[in-house]
């Protein structure tokens, strides 16, 4: 549409420049590389100054700095702020880019960023750069690696720039919905002050290249950071495409960033607590839904902020188009509350209904909205929360704020209209309660005369000026003092009412600021801890003093929300505080971080003066909780004197609760202990942490540290009085290190640290605390021992035990004469089998205190002392627990950890929790004797007031209670009940059990338990829970199908055993006596339901439905960590995530599909590991699973892309079906009942790829593993018992690197050193042996050449599934020292249930001849594992063969109870003056295929003719193995399926059988061993004492070597044949030749090799083998003549004549200590009796006579040989000379006519004939 003109100089513009770079480019030659600066990665060039032109780089790559999977970004940022222009080109190929010649440009306004994809980038790329400036410019320049991350939809992800000018990718999938209207991308600055944060997005749609500085859609920047929307249609907008950000920063900081798009509204009619978290863009809108169905009850919507100022509107029917259209809404200022009554609901026409609550974000925000049905009457005003209400004319609605603690302070209460008009009036008054101690409020409430005429009446407040000018409305100030304002010893609470005033009604909005006044004094080093609302503000003060201060800091931890600290030392701050607070705080020194990093502040004396008093201001960025202290660095003038920096000061049983945040490894506590002259006690320091785990280390009068210290535990650390360390007069300091979870250290998720920590001093007896459960374990003459402290006054005290497992029993004494109470030596005892219980009357305990008051040993306190003990031989566990009816001493309930009590008749018990807001709770109470009934109350404000002021629940006055009469009581806490909403922060739930009135018995005893509300499971999705020794957690999974099958999968990660316990659509919860469905085995669960199932047997057939909610109750047999998924059979997939194991149980046929989703370029492997059966696994990818069905990608038999009949399946990222991004589909067949965990590992190819990408091991799992060269492994696991642990890389081929390491505890690393084995003492672990339990240990692997091997890490009493045929191998260190198998034989006879086990066990240690016994279980029925010893088993086997270090052995058992065998191996050494280190590899197998793993024999028994056995060969990769059978008795045939050899007649040609496979490409193969002949044997020991008729055989599978067609293995001499000669002496010399291998093509003889001489004088084919000779000499049948010969001959003189069979066994003496058997040699041995001195003279006659008859004969040869030479010689002459035409003689042509007809082949045939004859001759003369 260009006019003319204009067209024209466009052309001549275009023309001109296109001359000018044509004249450019022929004048201007490339200058030399040379010219170019050379740039390293992640290294600055700063300050580069250019006047005009460019400046050139070059940028190569090395192995250390390259990563190809991840971006690589160029950067050029300003040096200042000016107004410059840099411009970057970028080329692979011309060494001066510039604007036309460049493959990346970036040439934006101001400083460039150009990203180049992981895609355009290799190792081998040169990149050359030019930063070109028209005018002068000054820079700093560099290039870097960065990752893509993938953000979920909806999800806000926090992020950090740890460093300045850091940037990151990140990218997220639009999935193609049509109700897809927008995309929005936030990015939220944590920080209230704006960083240099700069954000660039684009899509795959439109623009497929990275975003940068010249490549980015519209960015919107806002206060909070920046926001982005593309809408339908426009630019930026795109379905089914893959959007990609790009975040940088010039400064440190942290950020917030979030997608969302415009989808279907959220249903919040089902969510839990009627609330949702959610973000809000700015200038957007969220909406969601909620179903009205009462009537009559109020809807209020509450809305609380955390960020931004997001505004409510509420519509029923419909979302308005114009959404300010809404008929209701609220508009005020952050938090708000919109209470819609029944009666604007009825007005509206819309009583009931779908409403639809939309979230509108004036700016961009975060916010929790909260929905509340209930009648209100009286509206409580929290301080910075803002309430929203419609008000009609005359109507009064008031609103009451108490002072929570506050005895000073200004507060501002602001009311202000929207519509319509209003007046507010209040009063200040005192809180009364009725007759009912309820709250009483009648007294203070405003008539509508004291409203609108408040002048009128003394003491009522009202609107004097609005300082909020821009508001409509009134407001009052308030300025309380407690001490004038409100009556001694009263509470007081001011009343605010309001009254509509206009004819149209009112819209109003309620908000009190509160500002504090009164300083709370700080003490160094003793934190203060408080809660805080949005918008408030504490005020505290100190002061220093000291002149050797050097360093003042102070530290502000919020465990919530996000408080923010303000501090100055302007001694006239307080009084320019009243004056004008918002000016006088910011001239304070601030710290605003973002969440839970602490706030710091600190000062130096470097800066000023430290003396001096310092005010602080806590201000509420969001609602918060937090601890406040200051500590000071102080000069130390002495170099060794004790360190003078503040730590936190604990008092003697006084609990402080601490935590540590993410930037810190730890925090240092310390206390004091002085005793008179010799007087001490035991120091019992403790801890209890509330959330992760922890690690203490204490010194006396020094502080320690992680290496330095003196004593150290966990959660308790005791220090006896004759400890050489102790101190009675000192200070001890303690360190407390965090220590991580186990799952934030595989995810690297951020948790918090909190515990409480206290210490105690007594007599080797600590000190328990009323109603504090006190855990513990005691075994026999092992007890435990306790003090407890009486508090003043009369009241009757019980004591109780309840057990956790076994049978522990108590003991008291009050005699001071008898400190530590015995079973035989007490006041009072119970042992009673399972809980015991002691009660002390009142005049038990006046006894008691006149013992006190006589004695001064006591001090004045009053204690009594308590024994837990146990008669049994096993431990017992228990929680000890003293109370009284007072209730002071209430029980404290810890959450998900059941208590058992006793309860006496006519008495109760009370129990305490200190819930968190919001969070619904479940109590149940389990009556196991007698029954009880339960009350609760809300204690208000009870976390602030003393326990002797909290209102204890009766029957008579209760908020909630359960008195039915049933086998369990519940109580559901909801705090959508007024009650509980009014409860507030520091609300105390408080529960009372009482016994039941309409039972009659002197005792009840109970469970009760306390559960949060239940996590619920979403279909096919993986969670992960962790939980503590016997205890529990509850899930729900809700049920759509009528008749479907429902999977339930309960996997322990830490090695520790869990049960699953389920109720289906019950009101109560499941545990190990109230359940409907159960699974309990140890290793893993696994529940399947159908209607099939026999709960559904007798139900009513409106009843026989899957449709429902199940309660899923998870009990911790042990601590452990899990993973739980539900599905169902509707869905056909189970999610599955990498690095988890996932336990699965299938049935024989059964197909089990996995969805496992990719979005790495990463290579990975599925991996089984096998407890029982087998598997085959079908593997199919789907690239772009959003458009297609994946059913239809299920993969099977016949329907795969990958397959494999192994446990392991590596689908590599080379592979042309590899997909990068999408679903792998993975199925699992099984033809037999199979047990298995389910494992995806990725590969990681270096050290630096996914750092964070590490698999959980379990302990006692099998998992094969494949690796490349160079390639790296992590993984991680978690000890389970108090043992050695053992580390092993079971090598099938290749070489790797082991080492494990903890920066967790311990701070130890260890390798392997070359062995594939790492051993784990408890010396590196722990001092006390037991800390380390449940910590996560690092193994890395790495691969030096290409490998695979399985990998397993155990310990002793490790339970180690076996899999059927498959060899393992494993260690064993110490005399007596034990390693458990479990294992579940396959088949069983369908008659008479026989089975049976074969097992075969080898080691390549002759000191180690290990005992194996067995022993049967049912593992469904009994919990506790029976383990085989040498005090009970079934069998044992302990006969191991010393020559070839292998034992095997058959069990056959009844399988009618329990197919399930427990086999224990002990280690047994004969010498004990070596090393007690033993390895073994064994196989257990029943029917299934043996699988034979190189290097390992095994030994099996054929007990009939012509039956065989089947193995499997695996050929790995592409190499040379052999097979070899040695027989040991019978005849064998050995076929593969490429060949056979065969064994005949009646002895053996060898006594190896080798089959090679010589460049055998990988694959499987099957080896068959046919029994050709059994023989009868007796006690054949090898194969436990068996007799009968059989034939026995070991073999082996070796890895070979291919040189020169030569296989380089040991080869027997003349293949293992002997020879032997009688001498004169009568006396047998035997000879065979000597071992030898090839090298090349040259033999070489093994040196150090000894032989040993057997013989043996009965028919047997024995002698042939290793095994054979063995069993000879065992039954007599043979004998050793001679042994460690290194000579190859041997002579010795049979005893007798008859027949006998010698052989020859050679071991090579070495660490082999290999053993090659000769083949035998029948010899037959006749003696005659001859006189010695005839037989001399006959000899010699002989000889005589036959060299004269020599003689004679060669006399007359000689003649005629020559005679004959002459003739042949003539004969060749003429022939030589004979041509081809002539007639050969008739003789001669009738003999070779029919062979040769030509002559000249006859002729030379002829010829050499001749000479041949000639040459005979020759050598016969």
């Amino acid at each position: 549409e260009m006019k003319g003109k204009e067209c024209v100089f466009l052309v001549l513009l275009l023309v001109g420049v296109s001359l000018a770079q044509n004249a450019t480019e022929s004048n201007d030659t490339p200058a030399p590389t040379s010219d170019h600066i050379s740039l390293q990665i992640d290294q600055w060039i700063n300050d580069v100054e250019l006047k005009g032109g460019s400046k050139y780089y070059k940028l190569a790559f090395s192995s250390n700095n390259y990563e190809s999977e991840k971006d690589l970004i160029f950067e050029v940022i300003l040096s200042d702020e000016s107004n410059q222009d840099p411009d970057l080109f970028i080329s692979k190929t011309d060494e001066k880019p510039d604007y036309w010649k460049n493959q990346f440009h970036c040439s934006a306004w101001g400083e460039e960023i150009c990203p180049v994809s992981y895609t355009d980038h290799s190792m081998s790329d040169v990149f050359y750069l030019a930063v070109s400036c028209t005018e002068a410019c000054k820079f700093s320049i560099r290039a870097f690696f960065t990752d893509e991350l993938l953000i979920p939809e909806g999800k806000v992800v926090s992020e950090e720039f740890k460093e300045e000018n850091k940037g990151r990718f990140f990218k997220f999938r639009v999935e193609d919905f049509s109700d897809v209207e927008r995309v929005s991308i936030n990015l939220e600055l944590e920080s209230k002050w704006h960083s240099h944060f700069h954000m660039y997005v684009t899509n795959d749609k439109e623009n497929n290249d990275l975003p940068s500085t010249s490549n980015t859609f519209e960015v919107i920047p806002t206060f909070f950071g920046y926001t982005a929307t593309y809408y339908k249609d426009s630019t930026g907008f795109c379905k089914g495409c893959l959007y990609k950000v790009y975040v940088t920063s010039k400064e440190k900081g942290n950020y917030k960033i979030s997608f969302k798009t415009s989808k279907a509204v959220q249903d919040m009619t089902k969510a839990k607590d009627l609330s949702v978290k959610d973000v809000v863009g700015y200038n957007e809108m969220n909406c969601y839904s909620y179903q009205v169905t009462d009537p009559s009850s109020d809807l209020e919507v509450n809305l609380f902020v955390y960020s931004g100022d997001p505004e409510i509107y509420v519509n029923p029917e419909n979302i308005p188009s114009n959404y300010r259209d809404s008929k209701f809404k609220s508009e005020g200022l952050f938090s708000e509350s919109l209470i819609i009554t029944a009666k604007d609901r009825l007005e509206a026409k819309a009583s009931t209904g779908l409403y639809y609550i939309c979230i509108y974000g004036s700016v961009s925000s975060s916010y929790e909205l909260q929905l509340l049905v209930d009648d209100r009457r009286e509206l409580l005003l929290h301080p910075g929360f803002t309430k929203t209400l419609i008000i009609d004319k005359e109507e009064i609605f008031h609103f009451v704020f108490h002072p929570k603690g506050e005895k000073k302070f200004i507060a501002s209460n602001f009311m202000n209209t929207y519509t319509g008009s209003a007046k507010m009036a209040g009063k200040l008054c005192v809180f009364e309660r009725n007759t009912n101690h309820r709250p009483d409020l009648s007294h203070c409430k405003l008539t509508k005369e004291q409203i609108l005429y408040p002048e009128r009446y003394q003491g009522i407040l009202y609107h004097t000026q609005n300082p909020m000018d821009f508001l409509a409305g009134d407001s009052i100030v308030l300025n309380y003092d407690e001490s004038k304002d409100c009556p001694s010893g009263k509470r007081c609470v001011y009343v605010f009412a309001v009254l509509g005033t206009s004819d149209v009604s009112a819209r109003f909005s309620m908000t009190l600021l509160l500002e504090n006044l009164t300083p709370t004094i700080l003490k160094e080093g003793i934190p203060h801890e408080d809660s805080i609302q949005l918008a408030n503000n504490h005020l505290f003060k100190f002061s220093v003093t000291d002149n050797m201060v050097e360093k003042l800091k102070i530290q502000l931890t919020s465990f919530s929300g996000d408080a923010d600290m303000y501090v100055t030392d302007d001694a006239k701050f307080l009084e320019e505080l009243t004056k004008d607070f918002q000016s006088a705080i910011e001239k304070m020194k601030s710290s605003a971080l973002p969440g839970n990093l602490v706030d710091t502040i600190e000062y130096s004396c470097k800066e000023q003066d430290l003396k001096g008093t310092y005010y602080i201001v806590v201000t509420a960025y969001s609602s918060s909780q937090y601890s406040l202290a200051y500590s000071l660095q102080r000069q130390n003038l002495q170099p060794n004197s004790t360190d003078p920096n503040t730590s936190t000061l604990l008092r003697e049983g006084k609990p402080q609760r601490i935590s540590i945040s993410d930037n810190e490894e730890g925090v240092s506590v310390s206390f004091l202990v002085n005793f008179e002259g010799n007087y001490k006690e035991d120091i019992d320091i403790k801890l209890n942490a509330e959330s992760g785990n922890f690690k203490m280390y204490a010194m006396a009068d020094k502080k320690p540290t992680k290496t330095d210290y003196t004593w150290s535990g966990e959660s308790e650390i005791h220090i006896h009085n004759d400890d050489k360390n102790y101190r009675n007069s000192a200070t001890y300091h303690v360190y407390i290190e965090k220590n991580k979870s186990f799952w934030t250290f595989l995810t690297g998720d951020i948790t918090s640290y909190v515990f409480t920590i206290k210490f105690v001093t007594g007599d080797s007896a600590s000190l328990i605390l009323s109603g504090i459960p006190e855990k513990g374990k005691v075994g026999k003459n092992e007890p435990q021992y306790y003090r407890y402290i009486l508090d003043e006054g009369e009241m009757n005290y019980t004591i109780s035990v309840t057990p956790t497992f076994g049978d522990p029993n108590i003991a008291v004494s009050y005699d001071i004469g008898n400190h530590l109470p015995s079973e035989t030596e007490n006041n009072k005892m119970s042992k009673n089998i399972g809980a015991d219980i002691i009660h002390l009357s009142l005049s038990e305990i006046s006894q008691v205190n006149q013992f006190c008051k006589t004695s001064s040993f006591n001090k004045g306190k009053c204690e009594i002392y308590i024994s837990v003990y146990t008669n049994d031989d096993s431990w017992a566990g228990y929680n000890l627990v003293v109370s009284s009816d007072s209730v002071e001493h209430a029980h404290l309930l810890i959450e998900g950890e059941p208590m058992k009590t006793i309860l006496k008749a006519n008495f109760h018990t009370n129990y305490y929790f200190k819930p968190v807001l919001g969070k619904d709770y479940t109590l149940t109470v389990t009556p196991e004797t007698g029954d009880v009934d339960v009350f609760m109350n809300y204690i208000e404000n009870g976390h602030m007031i003393k326990m002797k002021d909290w209102k204890v629940p009766t029957p008579q006055a209760f908020d909630l209670r359960s008195v039915r009469h049933a086998t369990q009581k519940v109580l559901k806490i909801k705090w959508t009940s007024e009650k509980a909403n009014k409860c507030g922060d520091n609300c105390i739930l408080l529960f009372s059990v009482y016994q039941s009135p309409i039972i009659s018995v002197d005792y009840s005893s109970f469970k009760i338990n306390l559960v949060s509300n239940f996590e619920k499971l979403s279909e096919g999705n993986n969670v992960i829970g962790s939980i503590g020794e016997r205890s529990y957690t509850y899930y729900t999974f809700e049920v759509l199908c009528e008749n479907c099958t429902v999977t339930f999968s309960l996997t322990p990660l830490s090695g520790g055993d869990v049960d699953l316990f389920v109720l289906k659509d019950s009101n109560k919860l499941p545990d190990s006596n109230n359940y409907d469905f159960v699974s309990s085995t140890i290793h893993g669960e696994y529940l399947q339901i159908n209607l099939k199932h026999k709960y559904f047997e007798h139900k009513p057939q409106h009843q026989k439905t899957m449709k429902g909610v199940y309660v899923l109750g998870v009990y911790g047999f042990t601590q452990c960590t899990f993973s739980i998924v539900a599905s169902t059979s509707v869905n056909k997939f189970i999610s599955v995530n990498k690095n988890v194991p996932f336990n699965v149980y299938q049935k024989a046929g059964e197909a089990q599909t996995f969805k496992y989703y990719q979005w790495h370029n990463e290579t990975f492997a599925v991996s089984l590991s096998l407890h029982s059966g087998e598997a085959d696994i079908f593997v199919m990818p789907v690239q772009k699973p959003k458009e297609v069905n994946l059913l239809e990608y299920i993969p099977g038999p016949t329907k795969y892309k990958w397959k494999t009949s192994s446990n392991y399946l590596r689908i590599e990222k080379e592979d042309p079906n590899f997909v990068t991004i999408g679903y792998y589909l993975i199925t699992v067949i099984t033809s037999q009942n199979t047990s298995y965990s389910l494992l995806i590992d990725p590969a990681n190819t270096n050290s630096s790829s996914s750092p964070n990408s590490k698999s959980m091991i379990k302990m006692g799992d099998h998992f094969k593993v494949q690796m490349k060269v160079s390639e790296i492994k992590r993984y991680v696991f978690v000890p389970t018992v108090k043992a050695t642990i053992y580390v092993i890389a079971d090598m099938m081929y290749g070489n790797v690197s082991l080492s494990v390491n903890t920066g967790d505890f311990g701070s130890f690393s260890l390798t392997d050193e070359g062995t594939g084995r790492i051993e784990i003492a408890e010396k590196y672990l722990a001092d006390d042996g037991e800390s380390y339990l449940g910590k996560t240990f690092n193994l890395l692997i790495s691969a030096m050449d290409e490998s695979e091997f399985t990998l397993i890490v155990m310990q002793e009493h490790t339970l180690i599934w076996l899999n059927e045929g498959f060899p393992y191998g494993y260690a064993l260190r110490g005399e007596d020292s034990v390693v458990y198998f479990a294992y579940t034989c396959s088949e069983a006879n369908s008659r008479d249930r026989q089975a049976k086990m074969e097992f075969s066990l080898t080691t390549p240690s002759s000191n180690f001849e290990p005992q194996v016994f067995i022993l049967k279980q049912n593992l469904l029925s009994n919990r506790t594992i029976e383990y085989p010893g040498k005090a009970g088993y079934n069998v044992k086997f302990t006969n191991m063969d010393k020559r070839l270090h292998m034992m095997s052995g058959t069990y056959e058992f009844d399988a009618t109870s329990s197919n399930t065998l427990i086999i224990g191996v002990y280690a047994h050494f004969l010498d004990k003056e070596k090393e007690l280190f033993g390895e073994f590899d064994f196989t257990a197998w029943s029917t299934a295929t043996i699988k034979l793993k190189p290097d390992v024999w095994i030994t099996r028994t054929i007990a009939n003719q012509m039956d065989s056995d089947l193995f499997e060969v695996t050929v790995p990769r592409t190499t040379d193995m052999a097979v070899e059978v040695s027989p040991c008795v019978g005849k064998f045939e050995v076929s593969v399926d490429m060949g056979s050899v065969t064994l005949s007649e009646n002895k053996v040609d060898k006594g190896i059988i080798p089959i090679f496979f010589k460049n055998q490409s990988p694959g499987t193969y099957k080896v068959q061993i046919k029994a050709l002949q059994t023989y009868f044997v007796e006690e054949a020991e090898i194969q436990n004492s068996f007799t009968g008729q059989a034939a026995i055989y070991s073999i082996i599978v070796r890895e070979t070597k291919n040189t020169t067609d030569e296989i380089e293995s040991y080869q027997l001499g003349k293949d293992g044949k002997m020879m032997y000669k009688f001498d004169l002496k009568g006396s047998i010399e035997l000879q065979w030749e000597p071992i030898y291998f090839y090298k090349g093509m040259q033999e070489v003889t093994v040196q150090n090799v000894e032989y040993s001489v057997f013989i043996s004088n009965t028919p047997t084919v024995f002698m042939d083998s290793l095994c054979g000779i063995t069993y000879g000499i065992k039954h007599n049948k043979a004998q050793l003549l001679a042994e460690k010969l290194t000579d190859t001959k041997y002579s010795f003189e049979p005893k007798e004549e008859g027949i006998y069979w010698v052989n020859v066994i050679a071991q090579l003496a070495d660490e082999t200590e290999e053993y090659f058997a000769y083949n035998s040699m029948e010899i037959a041995v006749t003696k005659t009796v001859v006189h010695r001195g005839k037989m001399m003279m006959l000899f010699v006659s002989l000889i005589l006579i036959g060299a004269l008859a020599t003689a004679f004969y060669f006399y007359a040869k000689m003649r005629k040989t020559q005679k004959r030479l002459d003739f042949e010689m003539s004969d060749v002459r003429n022939l030589a000379q004979v041509s081809t035409s002539v007639e050969l003689p008739e003789r001669e042509k009738k003999t070779y006519q029919t062979l040769i007809p030509a002559h000249d082949q006859i002729l030379r045939i002829k010829i050499m004939s001749t000479l041949f004859r000639y040459m005979m001759i020759t050598q016969i003369n």
